[in-house]
């Protein structure tokens, strides 16, 4: 990834976690095509990534815990998706 004007990223370690990591940046152009040739998306936009609240279980992975957050925002439309992986579920 090369992080340049404009662009965010943050990480917070400290030892024996949580940890947590934020990136945000614009996109240019952003090109989604469908079945066929139809256009999902053709435009400018911005995508925010966040992992909060990370706890890996190196010992059992699939017991790791985080929180996801996922934006997408546009000049028209604004997308999100929040998710949270327990140690045995995800909501």
């Amino acid at each position: 990834m090369r992080i340049t004007e404009g662009d965010e990223m943050q990480v917070c370690c400290q030892e024996g976690g949580p940890y947590a990591i934020n990136v945000g940046a614009p996109v240019g152009r952003l090109r989604v095509i469908g079945p066929g040739t139809r256009t999902i998306w053709d435009g400018p936009l911005r995508i925010d990534l966040g992992l909060l609240d990370v706890q890996p279980d190196p010992d059992r992975p699939l017991a790791s815990r985080s929180v996801v957050h996922a934006a997408l925002d546009s000049e028209d439309d604004y997308v999100t998706l929040d998710a949270t992986k327990d140690a045995d579920e995800v909501d």
